[in-house]
């Protein structure tokens, strides 16, 4: 029992810091591409990018959370657009893979002007485990430790809006709405929930001058469980293709990203410096995304946008 109790103790440790720490994945690649937050921004970009990202969290220290994302949206018709999103995470003994399916639909108010709301819905399928291999426990008779791994099906829903100008966009989604309970050992004591979380996005673009563009990007963050979090970014870009951002985050780090964007493919990095004790111990959060960009005629259809601040 003793070792039962100890077991859960460190699952649920790992479980309140990178589940209920976070909610949301926190991935700086929204502000090039809101549909990493939203689910209405999906299909809003001029082309169809199929994006790959990898994420390490606290590099340097054993176990840290990773990951993996793949994702693609794009316009369907003159009003409708879709979305995939496929993950793996992985923290420590816990991991969670999944999918995510996304319908969005466009009103416009002004077509002249380029402005209009967008309403997103995602499905999202989860499937959260723990592997029990990888805790080193020298010898045990219980059950519990000598099983491989376990894991449990949990369903969701993602809900968001946009509203766009041609110089202004901001949103509200809520990534996670039921919440269902996710008891991975079926007694109860492990219910890896993630807090149900609020994200309110803002963007106003400032043409510079000829070739640069100056993005000031706002995200607020609120937890049910009453954590709130700001991001501060300014985002600039210069001749369509050289990207800079600086990120401050209220709770305890700042972001450095950088990004080279071309006709056809997009490649973006981020290193992330926590401001806590952790950070003393860590070699920073390292993001790398490489996006593949289709030409899916959308530039012309009402209802989407190019890459924000870009003019082709």
């Amino acid at each position: 029992m003793i070792k039962r109790l100890t077991i859960i103790s460190i699952v649920f440790i790992l479980g309140c810091i990178s589940l209920k720490a976070q909610g949301v994945e926190l991935s700086n690649y929204y502000l090039y591409d809101k549909y990493v937050i939203n689910p209405a921004s999906a299909g809003d970009l001029s082309y169809q990018p199929i994006v790959i990202s990898l994420r390490k969290q606290w590099a340097g220290i054993s176990d840290s959370p990773l990951s993996q994302t793949i994702f693609s949206h794009k316009k369907f018709s003159n009003n409708v657009n879709v979305g995939i999103k496929l993950f793996n995470d992985s923290y420590g003994v816990l991991n969670k893979t999944g999918g995510e399916l996304t319908y969005a639909y466009n009103l416009s108010i002004n077509p002249k002007n380029n402005t209009f709301v967008s309403f997103g819905l995602s499905a999202i399928v989860f499937q959260k485990g723990i592997n029990y291999s990888k805790l080193m426990v020298e010898r045990s008779e219980d059950p519990l430790i000598n099983e491989s791994n376990k894991s449990i099906i949990s369903p969701d829903f993602g809900l968001g809006v946009v509203y766009h100008t041609r110089t202004f966009e901001g949103g509200i989604s809520l990534p996670r709405s039921f919440l269902f309970k996710s008891d991975i050992n079926g007694e109860g004591l492990m219910d890896f929930r993630e807090d149900r979380e609020f994200l309110f996005h803002g963007s106003m673009k400032f043409d510079y001058d000829k070739k640069s563009v100056l993005i000031p990007t706002g995200l607020v963050r609120v937890q049910s469980n009453g954590l709130t979090q700001l991001d501060l970014s300014l985002l600039y870009q210069y001749n369509n293709m050289i990207h800079a951002a600086l990120t401050y985050r209220t709770t305890d780090s700042f972001s450095i990203t950088g990004g080279v964007d071309t006709k056809y493919i997009t490649v973006f990095y981020s290193f992330n410096m926590g401001l806590n004790q952790l950070s003393s111990n860590s070699l920073g959060s390292h993001e790398l995304m490489l996006a593949y960009k289709f030409d899916s005629g959308n530039s012309k259809s009402s209802g989407s946008r190019k890459s924000f601040g870009r003019r082709r």
